[in-house]
């Protein structure tokens, strides 16, 4: 999850910790319709940003995973072909399909290549064999070919599911911002007279986003002098406005 939806999703847990912690001033609200809808959103965003974690880890392995069969398809198999045809097959347009395709080719490339090597190589196969390759050589190199493709295949998919848990993190946090946008005049009209509580929770719903400027920052200290980190706080607006948000430095109250 990407660190802006990280601060959208916590606004969201302060917000439902706020109305648990102050159920007994809030009254009826706290169980409300809204309130639920909250519950909900908040469940489905914290599973979806575990699957998302996963996939990304899933998407990483696949990678390697992919990674590691090309190398051993050109290594283990192509290469030794290659070399082999190089010494003891003459140079004519029949086996010219058992050299190494050049240059940093794709997948799908490399793939047709190596089906073009092994076709290439059956009639020759008693040859490779005498010269120190295995009797089921042409097998082992489809196989090691085929192997290749269905780990890219199997990349795609994760990266497709990643990116599908993005979007659907995505939605939710939306519908979770609407909900508390809901919530909000619900808090307000319970607790408008007491001026402490009702700044609390709009500090609380506030989705902050820490900035720094170019010059140093004080590690530790929290001081708000120049060139210490700020925040921008995105605050709820009557009209739901999320666009415009204020800067304020450690230490100061914005105004």
């Amino acid at each position: 999850m990407e660190t802006r939806q990280n601060q959208r999703l916590e606004s969201l847990h302060q917000a439902q910790a706020f109305i648990d912690e102050h159920a007994s001033r809030l009254g009826e609200m706290t169980s409300n319709g809204m309130r639920r809808r909250l519950d909900e959103v908040i469940i489905e965003l914290d599973a979806l940003a575990t699957g998302q974690g996963g996939n990304a880890l899933k998407a990483m392995g696949t990678t390697r995973r992919h990674r590691a069969l090309r190398t051993i398809l050109v290594r283990d198999h192509m290469s030794h072909v290659a070399g082999i045809a190089q010494v003891e097959l003459p140079r004519t347009p029949e086996v010219e399909p058992l050299r190494l395709p050049a240059g940093n080719i794709t997948a799908a490339n490399l793939a047709l290549a190596a089906q073009a090597m092994a076709h290439a190589a059956t009639p020759f196969r008693d040859v490779f064999i005498v010269a120190g390759m295995p009797h089921d050589f042409i097998e082992r190199l489809t196989s090691a070919s085929d192997a290749m493709m269905e780990s890219l295949r199997h990349r795609s998919q994760t990266l497709g599911k990643r990116v599908g848990a993005t979007a659907g993190v995505a939605a939710s946090l939306a519908a979770g911002r609407r909900i508390v946008r809901a919530l909000d005049r619900f808090v307000v009209s319970e607790i408008h007279d007491d001026p402490a509580l009702l700044a609390h929770w709009k500090s609380v719903v506030r989705v902050r986003r820490t900035t720094h400027h170019a010059s140093d920052v004080s590690l530790g200290t929290g001081v708000g002098e120049e060139g210490a980190a700020s925040t921008a706080y995105i605050s709820l607006t009557p009209g739901g406005d999320e666009s415009s948000a204020r800067t304020a430095t450690p230490g100061r109250v914005a105004a």
